[in-house]
């Protein structure tokens, strides 16, 4: 339970809230671009002659521009995940935040250590996953979501490309992911995963949903391959 402490406070310490701010926020960027950066170089560049072999949509990808978006967009949107959660940490640093969160494992144990910060992604990933299905509610969609459907093609960097609302839920996920040390390790539910590419797919010849459910032998092609603009093919 967070509790909010009341009377004497602290007097506030700019030093150490700078800290707080900027580490929080450059930590994420640095996450963020290395691992976007690093696959989408591995995959995007150097392997898009041969999409078939790892991609969910071989015959789509995005145009320069809408890549140079993604990367504006998500970069913004990691920004303010790290000012929250670097305000969260001062809080807990300076002690006007009383936490569960603590530093020293002989506390609890290993034991509970481990099983809890096992029972933290779960629930987070749990949590996530039915506010990402709240979100295609049609008034839902139409106002917020749909602008991260507008990337028709899935890369690293479209993952975090969405609306700023949209965008609050995954600030709180990572939030609470820094308190258990392990931050931006997220893979995709229900989607063809973003971070790391399949090596086989299925796509569908009918008008349905494209996803990664089922195998296709390495090497064969696909039976359609859809090019125009959907709002309900990628997560």
């Amino acid at each position: 339970m967070i509790e909010i402490r009341t009377g004497p406070m602290e007097p506030f310490d700019r030093n150490l809230f700078a800290v707080c701010l900027a580490g929080a926020t450059l930590a994420g960027l640095a996450v963020y671009h290395s691992v976007a950066g690093y696959y989408h170089n591995r995959y995007y560049v150097r392997r898009r002659h041969e999409p078939e072999t790892w991609k969910c949509q071989p015959g789509r990808f995005l145009t320069s521009r809408m890549h140079r978006k993604a990367i504006r967009v998500g970069t913004a949107n990691l920004t303010l995940a790290g000012m929250i959660t670097g305000i969260g940490v001062y809080g807990v640093a300076s002690g006007a935040l009383k936490t569960p969160i603590y530093t020293d494992v002989a506390e609890y144990g290993w034991a509970y250590t481990l099983g809890m910060t096992a029972v933290l992604f779960v629930l987070v990933d749990c949590i996530n996953y039915w506010v990402h299905r709240a979100l295609h509610v049609k008034f839902l969609f139409r106002h917020i979501h749909h602008r991260h459907h507008r990337y028709v093609a899935t890369t690293p960097y479209v993952a975090v490309a969405m609306h700023r609302p949209n965008w609050s839920h995954n600030s709180w996920r990572h939030s609470c992911r820094c308190s258990s040390s392990r931050c931006m390790r997220h893979r995709p539910r229900a989607s063809c995963s973003t971070f790391w590419p399949t090596t086989s797919s299925t796509i569908p010849a009918s008008g349905s949903s494209p996803s990664c459910r089922g195998n296709r032998p390495r090497g064969t092609t696909t039976t359609t391959t859809r090019t125009s603009m959907s709002t309900t093919g990628n997560t």
